[in-house]
């Protein structure tokens, strides 16, 4: 409901029916007809009424207009101006969607019952239709002298430039509803225009001005007539009116316009009550109550918790205000600080519309667990702060994604040891050389950086680029940061930038400074098979879940940088956004750290890892989601970079790698999903289940590898798989599958039976199925080679096994057409 109430009074004196004078147009049949037709119309020649074939409005003169009871003329068209009045006391219908114009100062619609045979005139809107009259006309209307069925905000009468009435449907137009226009019996319609406090601003007066709609009279007056919320009475004759607002309840405003108008007096009053929600602390206690969302909050003492809302917050000079870690503080609108403000680390200032701040604050944010030499991720939530008063060495940097490395690509890092962070940015930061080590103190220290300036808000957009390497996402990385002093939430950033505004590949990346995201599994899935998360490794998030398993990051915490990858294209600039509804109140204790991630939509999920001989671990997420395709989705899917030398598992389709792939649902047990490895050594490696939710949790569920190589079908959920695999990029090695049937090798780019192994006393045979053996190569369990036949040049080769007993190891065989397959031996 409106909270605006309005009641009109308007004595129509001066204005009455006149008697026709020669040239005057009245409707002649009963129609309906329209206005510029050739048959509606009669003229007063100065005695009699005659049939004409003009309409009014077609030329210009002083001349009146009248529709007559039980007739009806529809779509006035006036292209000239006319000096005399129209009278409508039959019905001047509006239809087909379209505009009109009664090119007239004065507009009648006569008084009755509101029907046109007994003398009720009527204006009845039947589209969406705007009547327009020239500036300063006036309206008579009585009740019932609009019709307006179907009803729609499209429908509006307008004098001049000024909407003077709409009819909405749903409720009372602005400025007056044509319900409110009809009891005002017309056009000279008292208006207020007011500034009152709101959540955009704190002041803590009103300044009213009165004003009407209409064609002005002489004698003009106005009288306000207030009542306060203790019941006072306060009146006055000001224009304009600053209205002191010291109390807390409703302000009933009412405003009285008085004029004499063609010899007759006319009044017009309008009323409106105004609710005062403020509350002010006094170091103890609320002055009335504590706020919520619509309230103006004034801080006048010290305060230090718990969490409110407010609609504005202003904290006055000589006060303090501090959100304690785990509280935050919600303002609907504008925070103007003058005193002390303080947020401390994992407190949160939340804030919903999109208005500039005043005044500094204090933004502290503390990263835990840092070593010498680790590097911190930081994003200012405040504006214009200083990179150097960030503690830390002067090892400063941020990412330029265009910037020639020493690879002969581009993108690198800048040194930026002083100067204001720029707004969205993302800068890294190493910890100070007096940090212990690793070794020294598993631990580490934390670090600490206090944020003081005014507080980012609103809508915020930073460019983002791309190199010119085409195809390859090395150079699409870029480092930005979450830019306020709340958490942001994942899901929301990659919506508007990887979906609505296509610009990301959706996934976000963050760097844990040496901080492993797992540090083995409380609740390993084999039991009591532990191992450790890879702390190299950036943390990968997207809407499908976290690289890092269930216990994932949906939020991003204030003051932290992040990575993000530009959708791949030739060389390019283009602009992300952040913006207010991003922001969450909850989440910001999150800093480079794990939280149960949101379950919003159904997901049932595996995380597979890739397990070296030092027990780290590379992950890989596949998982089927809701809304998600088995193609390369922006929101579900997120690239991996295999590089040389990397440690990497990942899936892949036939243009895009992949650390989380999200597939569509129904799951259907026949899906098979392929697995790609990339070994920075050679050696022995095991593929694990590292975690799993949703239909995965049921163990009746099937979970396989296939490994291609050596033709096994492995059921992991028994144990983990262990191969042995030569340096380099495996990528089609292995499937992902969810029964033990073997696939036919149609399926996938690789054979598996092209060479075989035959156990015999102390050799193995090792045969070519068709294509000649260039070279053998033969591997312990550590990598290391124990035997080379570098040319064989047959399609048959013995290898010896003296020396060689009780080991496993891997038999890599090249081919004279260039495939290279190794195979699992037991010696």
């Amino acid at each position: 409901m409106r909270t605006l109430f309005i009641s009109f009074l308007l004595l129509i004196s001066g204005l009455k029916l006149i008697a026709q004078t020669t040239g005057d147009f009245r409707s002649r049949t009963t129609g309906p007809l329209a206005w510029n037709s050739t048959t509606a119309w009669q003229r007063f020649n100065g005695s009699t009424w005659q049939n004409t074939t003009n309409f009014p409005g077609q030329v210009a003169g002083n001349y009146n207009v009248l529709i007559r009871p039980g007739h009806i003329i529809t779509n006035p068209t006036m292209p000239a101006t006319i000096g005399g009045i129209v009278t409508v006391s039959g019905i001047l219908r509006l239809t087909n969607n379209a505009d009109y114009t009664l090119r007239t100062a004065t507009l009648i619609v006569t008084p009755g019952t509101g029907t046109p045979t007994t003398g009720g005139g009527l204006i009845q809107f039947q589209g969406n239709n705007t009547l327009f009259l020239p500036a300063n006309a006036t309206i008579s209307v009585t009740a019932n002298g609009i019709s307006h069925s179907n009803c729609t905000a499209s429908q509006r009468i307008v004098i001049g430039t000024i909407v003077l009435s709409t009819c909405n449907g749903n409720g009372p137009g602005d400025p007056v509803s044509f319900e409110d226009l009809m009891d005002a019996n017309g056009s000279l319609v008292s208006i207020i225009n007011s500034i009152f406090p709101n959540c955009t601003n704190t002041a803590s007066t009103a300044v009213l001005t009165p004003a009407y709609l209409g064609l002005p009279g002489s004698n003009l007056s106005y009288q306000w007539e207030i009542t306060l919320p203790n019941g006072t009475n306060l009146n006055s004759n000001s224009d304009p009116l600053n209205l002191d607002l010291d109390q807390l309840g409703d302000y009933i405003i009412k405003l009285t316009f008085n004029t004499i108008y063609a010899g007759g007096a006319y009044s017009n009053t309008r009323t409106i009550v105004y609710n005062n929600k403020v509350t002010t602390w006094n170091g103890s206690e609320w002055s009335n109550g504590t706020p919520n969302i619509d309230t103006r909050v004034v801080i006048n003492g010290d305060y230090n918790g718990p969490s409110f809302s407010a609609c504005s917050l202003k904290v006055n000079s000589g006060a303090s205000l501090t959100i304690p870690a785990g509280h935050y503080i919600e303002v609907s609108g504008i925070l103007v600080n003058e005193g002390l403000f303080t947020v401390e680390d994992k407190g949160t200032l939340h804030q919903i519309q999109n208005v500039n701040n005043v005044g500094n604050i204090t933004y502290k944010r503390t990263a835990t667990h840092v070593h010498r030499l680790d590097y911190i991720y930081w994003s200012s939530p405040v504006v214009n702060f200083n990179i150097s008063s960030i503690i830390g060495s002067s090892s400063r940097f941020f990412w330029n994604p265009v910037n020639p490395n020493g690879n002969g690509s581009v993108g690198n890092w800048v040194q930026y040891t002083n100067g204001s962070m720029e707004t969205a940015k993302g800068y890294i930061v190493r910890a100070p050389n007096s940090y212990p080590t690793q070794q020294q103190n598993p631990q580490g220290s934390s670090v600490t950086t206090q944020f003081v300036g005014v507080p980012h808000n609103g809508t915020i957009s930073i460019p983002v680029s791309r190199g010119n390497v085409v195809p390859g996402l090395n150079d699409n990385y870029n480092l930005v940061g979450n830019p306020y002093p709340s958490s942001l939430d994942i899901y929301d950033f990659l919506i508007e930038n990887s979906q609505t505004n296509p610009i990301l590949d959706g996934s976000v990346r963050l760097w844990t400074h040496g901080n492993a995201p797992q540090q083995g599994a409380q609740n390993p899935f084999y039991g009591n098979f532990t191992y450790n998360y890879d702390p190299n490794d950036y943390l990968v998030i997207n809407l499908t879940g976290g690289s890092n398993g269930i216990l994932s990051l949906n939020t991003i915490g204030a003051g932290q940088g992040f990575f993000v990858i530009m959708n791949d294209g030739s060389t390019a600039t283009q602009s992300i956004v952040f913006n207010n509804s991003m922001r969450r109140k909850e989440g910001n204790d999150i800093f480079f750290r794990m939280a149960p991630q949101a379950q919003t939509f159904e997901r049932h999920r595996i995380w597979l890892d890739l397990i070296n001989s030092n027990m780290n671990v590379s992950r890989t997420l596949i998982g089927y989601i809701s809304d998600a395709t088995n193609d390369k989705d922006a929101l579900f899917d997120a690239s991996q970079v295999v590089e040389n030398n990397g440690f990497h598992l990942y899936t892949h389709d036939e243009n895009h790698d992949m650390c989380i792939q999200g597939r569509a649902l129904p799951f259907v047990p026949e899906d098979t999903v392929p697995l790609g490895v990339n070994v920075p050594q050679t050696g022995s490696y095991k593929i694990a289940i590292g975690e799993v939710d949703g239909l995965f949790e049921n163990a009746n569920q099937a979970i396989f590898l296939e490994d291609f190589e050596t033709g096994i079908i492995h059921n992991l959920r028994q144990a983990p798989y262990e191969f042995i695999a030569t340096q380099g990029n495996h990528k089609h090695r292995f499937v992902l599958r969810y029964t033990n049937e073997t696939l036919s090798t149609s399926d996938f780019t690789i054979a598996n039976n092209d060479v075989v192994l035959t156990y015999q006393t102390e050799c193995i045979t090792v045969t070519s199925a068709q294509e000649l053996i260039a070279s053998i190569t033969v591997y312990n369990i550590l990598g290391q080679q124990v035997a080379s036949y570098p040319t064989v040049g047959s399609l048959e080769m013995k290898i010896s096994l003296k020396n060689l007993r009780q080991q496993i190891g891997v038999v890599s065989t090249a081919l004279e057409n260039g495939k290279v397959i190794n195979k699992k031996a037991v010696f």
